[in-house]
C-alpha cells in the first residue's frame, strides 16, 4: 500500500463550498495525496465546479445520479483508495497548510496509532447569535471527533449506511470500529477548519441540533423506510413502525379526503381509509421541530401530497374533496388554522373534522388556544376520546 493520504470528500448539493476545499488540499505541505471527490446525487452544479477545478492528476471524482447516504459515499471513497491512510475532507471544511504533515508525524511517531486527529477552529453558534469563532486542541464539545480533524490508516472497516443506521454520531458510524486496533492520538495543533451552516448534516438529522426525520428525508428526498438515532437515548424505526401497514391497497373509490396537517403517530388510520376506498391527499406542515410530527411522502399508502405555494389551493379545488382531516398537534396549529382560513378566502367551504395529538394546555401557553377554540367551532363534528381532567377535556 502506497505510504500517503486518501483524502475522501463526501457532497451532496455544496457545490460553492468545493473550490476552498479543494486549494486548501493543493496547498498542504505535505505533497503525498490523492483526493476521492464522491458525489452523492448532487442536484445543483458540483458537477460543472468540480469540472472547472485546476487540473491535478491527484483528483479523482465518482458521481453517482442517486443520494445513497454519507456512509455509502464514504465506503466508495474507500474502494476507490490507494494510500496507507484515510483523511477526510468534507466539501463545506477546509485544511491549513500543514495539516496532513502533522498527521502524518502523529501516525510515524508509533506505529500504534490506528487514527490520528487534529485540533479545529470553530463557530458552533446558532444563525442569529454574535460569531463567536472557537478554537479546540481535541474534540469540540457535545461533537464526536469531526471528519475534516481525522485520518486513521486504511482497514477493511466500513462505515455505516443509511440501510443500517442514520445517525449525527460519528463515532457509532465509524471510530468506534477502530478502537480495539490501536491507539488515537491527537497532534494537538489547529490545523483543521469545520464551518457552520444550515445545512451541516448533524443539523439535519440529530434532534439535539434542531434536526429530526422528516427535514433529513425531506432534504435528501428519501422515499422509503429508514431507521435514525434521534439522540443517545432514542431509536425511530419506520420499518418496525410502518411494517403492518404498509402493504396498504387501495379500495374502490367512496370518498376524498384532504389531510392537512402532520401525522403523530398511528400510521394505520390512514391505510384504514385506504382499505375502505378512500382517495388521500396530503397538504404537509413545512417544518416539524419534533420527532413525532410526520409529513408525507410516507413510506407506506398512495397518499399525493399537495406541493406548497400559491396556487395549492386550485389544486384542492380541483380534487374537490368530501371531507377534510386536520391532524395535528400544539406546534402544527397555527398552520392547519391558516391553511383552513386561505380555503375559506378560496371560497373552498368542504366540512373538516381534526384530530389535536396533543397539547390543549400548550395552545394555552403557546397563546394559540383562540384558534384552537375556533376550529372547534367551525368544525363538521366533534368525538371526544379522553374524559374530562381538571376541567380540561382531551381530544
Amino acid at each position: 500500500m502506497m505510504n500517503g493520504f486518501s483524502v475522501i470528500m463526501p457532497t451532496y448539493n455544496q457545490a460553492y463550498f468545493i473550490r476552498r476545499a479543494v486549494m486548501s488540499l493543493i496547498r498542504q505541505s505535505y505533497p503525498h495525496w490523492e483526493l476521492i471527490i464522491v458525489n452523492d446525487g448532487s442536484t445543483d452544479h458540483t458537477d460543472r465546479i468540480v469540472r472547472n477545478l485546476p487540473q491535478d492528476e491527484r483528483i479523482k471524482y465518482l458521481y453517482y445520479p442517486d443520494n445513497r447516504g454519507m456512509g455509502y459515499a464514504l465506503n466508495k471513497g474507500l474502494d476507490a483508495a490507494q494510500y496507507g491512510h484515510i483523511a477526510y475532507l468534507p466539501s463545506d471544511d477546509f485544511f491549513y497548510a500543514d495539516h496532513l504533515k502533522d498527521l502524518k508525524e502523529a501516525f510515524d511517531t508509533d506505529e500504534r496509532v490506528i487514527l490520528a486527529y487534529s485540533g479545529g477552529n470553530f463557530d458552533d453558534t446558532d444563525a442569529y447569535a454574535p460569531r463567536d469563532y472557537t478554537d479546540s486542541l481535541t474534540i469540540m464539545t457535545d461533537h464526536s471527533l469531526q471528519l475534516v480533524q481525522t485520518a486513521h490508516r486504511k482497514t477493511a472497516d466500513l462505515w455505516t449506511e443509511r440501510q443500517e443506521l442514520v445517525t449525527s454520531d460519528l463515532f457509532v458510524m465509524f471510530w468506534h470500529r477502530l478502537t480495539g486496533q490501536g491507539i488515537f492520538m491527537p497532534t494537538l495543533r489547529i490545523t483543521a477548519k469545520w464551518t457552520n451552516h444550515p445545512w451541516q448534516r448533524h443539523k439535519i438529522c440529530g434532534e439535539d441540533f434542531g434536526g429530526n426525520l422528516y427535514r433529513y428525508k425531506d432534504y435528501y428526498q428519501i422515499k422509503e423506510p429508514i431507521r435514525i438515532r434521534m439522540n443517545r437515548y432514542r431509536i425511530l424505526d419506520e420499518n418496525e413502525t410502518y411494517s403492518p401497514v404498509a402493504q396498504s391497497v387501495p379500495g374502490k373509490p367512496l370518498m376524498k379526503i384532504l389531510i392537512i396537517g402532520v401525522l403523530n403517530y398511528h400510521p394505520e388510520r390512514f391505510c384504514a381509509w385506504e382499505e375502505a376506498g378512500c382517495q388521500l391527499y396530503g397538504y404537509w406542515y413545512p417544518t416539524p421541530s419534533m420527532a413525532h410530527e410526520s409529513i408525507g411522502p410516507f413510506p407506506f399508502g398512495h397518499i399525493e401530497t399537495i406541493p406548497h405555494g400559491k396556487d395549492w389551493t386550485e389544486r384542492v379545488r380541483e380534487i374537490r374533496p368530501d371531507l377534510i382531516y386536520l391532524c395535528f398537534c400544539c406546534s402544527s396549529l397555527e398552520f392547519v388554522y391558516d391553511s383552513i382560513m386561505e380555503l375559506r378566502k378560496a371560497r373552498i367551504h368542504t366540512p373538516f373534522i381534526w384530530h389535536l395529538k396533543e397539547g390543549p394546555q400548550l395552545c394555552m401557553r403557546f397563546g394559540t388556544w383562540p384558534k384552537l377554540m375556533e376550529l372547534y367551532e367551525l368544525s363538521a363534528g366533534n368525538i371526544i376520546t379522553n374524559e374530562q381532567r381538571n376541567g380540561m377535556t382531551y381530544s
